[in-house]
Parts: structure tokens; C-alpha cells; sequence
């Protein structure tokens, strides 16, 4: 990045500090159901974990949908927050860095919510490995496509790091989730309704 000049460093800065915004959310939405499917781990309710992951996804990609729209019509008034108005060729390649990402934060939503959930279930090593395969993909995108299509070729090294990612997070979950399904609750539970069974 710094040796493709001030601007693109400027914009990626400005960028990222808009783009956390979002990685914030989504992050805590993964938090939050690592939490939950902990605790009903716990709780012997596989009933209550596939359900609470199957709407956290749903929350998830609403909200980075959401925040993928905003993105689109006001990254270039965001990004002029942190530049100035008289950085014109900044901001467009800040906003460049945001089309990219706001298009695609459905699969940080879901990298995050399946991550969340494959942790809380205690299956540590996966979410581990996607987080180095994640570094590596940004590397190689640095090396490899900066070198090829400069700044354009560091703008995708985000999304091809989600993407390599969750290659490995949907078989990872898809796989728990069968061994959920596989899980019983224990005699005599109180079903989600109050109700006995």
C-alpha cells in the first residue's frame, strides 16, 4: 500500500474507518451468538441453537445489506468526513474500497455469525484456522493482485479473505449443525412455548 503513494494510502485509511463501522456491528452479532449457542450448549437445547443461528444469519445479512446501501449512496460523504472536500481523487478511491466491501458484507455477516456459532459450540480450531487462512489471503492479495492491478488489487483482498474463509466455516457448521440435529433434548425439558412435551 505504501508504495502505491499517499492516496491510496489515505483512501484505504479513510475507508477502513468507515468500513469498521460495519465490522463493529457484524462483529457483535458474532459475539453474540457464540454466547448464545454456548450457554444452550450448555442448556442441552440444540432445539434453541439452530434456531438462534438460523435468525441471527438472517439479522445479520439484513443489517449488512443495510449498512451496504449506505455505503453505496453516502461513501463518498463518509469518506469526506476524514479528507476533506478538496481530495477529490482520495475520496474516489475510498469510495471504490466501499462499493467493493458494501456489496459483499453478506459474506462477512455470515463468516461472523458461523464463526460465532462454531466457537460457542466449542469447535475452536476451525474459526482459529480461517482467521490465518484470512491473513494469508490479504497477503497474498497484497502481494500478488497490488502488484498486478495496484490499489484495485488491494481493495479485493477483504472480500477474497471472507471468501476463502467461509469455504472452510459452512462445511465446518454444516457439520455441527448434523450432529445438533442428531442431539436430543434432555427428558422432561420445557420446550420454547412453557409448555411440557
Amino acid at each position: 500500500l505504501n508504495e502505491l503513494g499517499p492516496d491510496a494510502v489515505a483512501a484505504y485509511t479513510a475507508a477502513t474507518r468507515v468500513d469498521n463501522v460495519t465490522m463493529a456491528f457484524l462483529g457483535s452479532l458474532g459475539i453474540a451468538v457464540s454466547m448464545y449457542a454456548a450457554q444452550n450448549l450448555g442448556a442441552r437445547r440444540p432445539d434453541r441453537i439452530r434456531t438462534g443461528v438460523r435468525q441471527a444469519l438472517w439479522l445479520t445479512v439484513g443489517g449488512a445489506a443495510t449498512f451496504g446501501v449506505v455505503v453505496a449512496a453516502f461513501g463518498s460523504t463518509l469518506v469526506r468526513l476524514f479528507v476533506g472536500d478538496d481530495a477529490a481523487r482520495v475520496v474516489d478511491m475510498a469510495a471504490y474500497f466501499l462499493h467493493v466491501n458494501g456489496s459483499l458484507y453478506a459474506m462477512l455477516a455470515a463468516l461472523f455469525v458461523l464463526r460465532g456459532a462454531l466457537q460457542g459450540l466449542g469447535h475452536t480450531a476451525v474459526p482459529t484456522v480461517t482467521g490465518v487462512l484470512e491473513l494469508f489471503c490479504r497477503i497474498g492479495a497484497a502481494l500478488v493482485l497490488g502488484a498486478i492491478w495496484g490499489y484495485d488489487g488491494l481493495v479485493w483482498g477483504n472480500p477474497l479473505a471472507w471468501l476463502a474463509a467461509l469455504s472452510v466455516l459452512v462445511p465446518a457448521y454444516v457439520r455441527a449443525h448434523r450432529g445438533l440435529r442428531e442431539s436430543t433434548p434432555e427428558p422432561g425439558f420445557v420446550p420454547a412455548s412453557g409448555l411440557p412435551d
